[in-house]
């Protein structure tokens, strides 16, 4: 699987995990959503024509986080752990920030204090579960590179050693019938002599 493909399959995954976590979110705190967006979300919320534009919105912003993560990921420090911590942080810095600033800024004072609390926390989980599943991918990805890169490279030195061999034996072979040459040029020359020899 090449990058292309690569960034592709992330950007499906990460878009579907992102629909599955904010339509949980909207399940169980729809009551609280209702309190700042209005009784329009229930109506909104229960087509079909939401949930389609909520997945196209969440694949979207996928492959810009595959893009992102495709461009930091060999800078990212440590292991599966550390870099999906890291990049968690990223997204936060990135995505749930700027989001969650503008709707604190935005939120008429009644809602704010609970509905505030409930979006960061969401963020934040959905920031976690993200960063963890790409960087399993990623992580997949490259050792399956490593695995392939191995057994070409296995596979081209047995490749050079059977050529070794090959040439080996074909030299021995040669050397083996010059020999043979040799020893049947100077069995004719023998009788010869020996006719010189009784003429005289």
């Amino acid at each position: 699987m090449n990058k292309v493909k690569l960034i592709f399959y992330v950007t499906l995954v990460v878009g579907v995990v992102l629909f599955v976590l904010e339509s949980a979110g909207y399940a169980l705190f729809g009551d609280e959503y209702i309190k700042y967006f209005g009784k329009n979300i229930i109506s909104v919320s229960s087509t079909l024509f939401f949930a389609l534009k909520l997945l196209a919105i969440n694949l979207i912003i996928g492959f810009f986080i595959a893009v992102v993560y495709d461009t930091v990921y060999k800078s990212l420090p440590g292991g599966f752990l550390r870099k999906g911590l890291n990049f968690a942080f990223l997204l936060v810095g990135l995505e749930a920030m700027p989001f969650i600033l503008h709707f604190y800024v935005a939120s008429p004072p009644g809602v704010l204090n609970r509905l505030f609390i409930i979006i960061l926390s969401q963020y934040l989980i959905i920031s976690l579960i993200v960063a963890f599943v790409i960087t399993g991918l990623y992580d997949e990805f490259h050792l399956k590179a490593r695995a392939a890169g191995a057994e070409d490279l296995a596979a081209e030195k047995e490749k050079e050693t059977e050529g070794k061999k090959a040439k080996e034996n074909k030299e021995s072979g040669t050397k083996d019938e010059k020999e043979e040459s040799g020893d049947d040029g100077e069995k004719p020359g023998e009788p010869g002599k020996n006719n010189t020899g009784s003429g005289s």
